[in-house]
């Protein structure tokens, strides 16, 4: 009998290990599914003309999938393009593209980054040199050419070198807020400017512009990404230069009647582990925090960040270290899903890695960095620098800078991930 009870356990003991080395292997099989279930697959390959080349900035999705975003040039042949308003629309696995609008002079501004959807279902949109804000929307005719299909308006052009950048923002009352990455006072950027927040407020049929702050490049900052608004209605925004370190900041404008003051919330700094020179805006979720990126840090690449409302202030907080091998960092806002995980796109500042597509996902009291995709040139494309778009059936969207069949660094890609 003792002898039969050993048997019996030493039995139980092979097949309770055998249990948990297939319960080991079927994870492990699982995390390799989900891992090669995440497919990269190009949409489009831009060719400059009539199409546009090197898409930058806000990729937008409209509630039938379609996709909305811009060219940094192309659009016309001869003289290189000043960019294009695209749409990419889905046949079944098929996506076509249409090129909405092209910009062709410097009066209307050119080099578009990105385009948002407003309140009123419009196309926003900014030039990043020109300095203009515009809508798009359908033409009520029938277009005979392509190149003109959309109409546009103008809502304000900024006088010399104010060059606007970045998404724009709305209030309740539909009132517009953006900033500009130059003008408004001398110094910085060869005297250009250290930039501004504006108003557009609409009156009538025009839009007035107001002036709520320029940057003087010093300790309050400059070159703004963009601004958002806090729970308070006060303005929040990154600067990529200036402060105390000359690395960047966060800033926020309160205001007051009429008026608007700014204050310093954090100063990036190189050498803190912190995160330093911001690129790109922030992004809020409903419980009044802010997510952002740098592009640098005490190491090659940048860190991802949360500001949280804390004792009537802010707490700065590293989410994430960047991995070093992508030199860089994202020069376009984070996108939130539902589940509270942040996406965006890292960017390489020094050629030395063509950049990645991430996911932040929440790991116990910390946050996981996973690459959903690694771009390794062309065909699939380099250096993206837009947003990431989330279709309700869960797929991300968005574009690299580079890359495609183009030949050469080549004009960019649109790109679809299947999770």
């Amino acid at each position: 009998m003792p002898v039969q009870k050993q048997v019996a356990a030493s039995t139980f003991v092979v097949n309770l290990r055998a249990s948990i080395a297939l319960a080991i292997l079927a994870a492990m099989l699982t995390m390799v599914s989900i891992a090669q279930a995440q497919t990269l697959r190009i949409l489009h390959n831009f060719t400059d003309a009539p199409d546009g080349s090197n898409p930058w900035g806000r990729l937008s999705i409209d509630r039938s999938g379609s996709l909305y975003g811009t060219t940094e040039a192309g659009g016309t042949k001869y003289d290189g393009g000043q960019g294009i308003v695209f749409r990419m629309s889905a046949s079944g696995e098929n996506w076509t593209m249409a090129n909405l609008y092209t910009f062709t002079t410097d009066s209307d501004g050119i080099d578009p980054l990105g385009v948002q959807f407003g309140p009123d279902g419009v196309l926003y949109g900014t030039t990043s040199n020109g300095g203009s804000v515009y809508t798009l929307h359908p033409s009520p005719t029938i277009s005979a050419t392509l190149l003109s299909s959309w109409k546009i308006s103008w809502l304000y052009s900024f006088p010399g070198y104010d060059d606007t950048y970045g998404d724009v923002t709305f209030d309740a009352a539909g009132n517009l807020y953006g900033v500009t990455r130059t003008g408004g006072s001398n110094g910085c950027s060869f005297n250009r400017g250290c930039g501004l927040v504006y108003k557009l407020t609409h009156t009538g049929n025009v839009w007035l512009m107001t002036t709520l702050y320029v940057f003087q490049g010093g300790a309050d900052g400059a070159n703004p990404n963009g601004v958002v608004f806090d729970s308070a209605g006060n303005l929040v925004g990154t600067a990529v230069s200036g402060g105390t370190n000359q690395t960047g900041v966060i800033f926020q404008l309160t205001p007051s009647g009429d008026n608007w003051s700014e204050s310093v919330l954090y100063n990036f700094d190189c050498y803190n582990g912190g995160g330093c020179e911001p690129a790109a805006g922030l992004t809020p979720d409903s419980a009044g925090n802010f997510y952002g990126s740098t592009i640098a840090s005490s190491g090659y690449s940048g860190v991802i960040f949360d500001l949280t409302p804390s004792n009537n202030g802010w707490t700065y907080s590293v989410l994430a270290k960047i991995p070093d091998k992508y030199y860089g960092g994202p020069y376009a806002p984070l996108t939130l899903d539902a589940q509270g995980n942040l996406y965006g796109t890292v960017a390489d500042a020094g050629q030395r890695n063509p950049g990645a597509v991430f996911e932040l996902t929440r790991n116990g009291s910390g946050w996981m960095f996973t690459s959903l995709h690694d771009f390794t040139g062309p065909p699939d494309g380099s250096e993206p620098m837009s947003t990431v778009a989330i279709a309700p059936n869960g797929k991300l969207y968005g574009t690299t800078y580079y890359g495609g069949n183009g030949g050469g660094l080549g004009p960019g890609t649109v790109w679809e991930i299947t999770p």
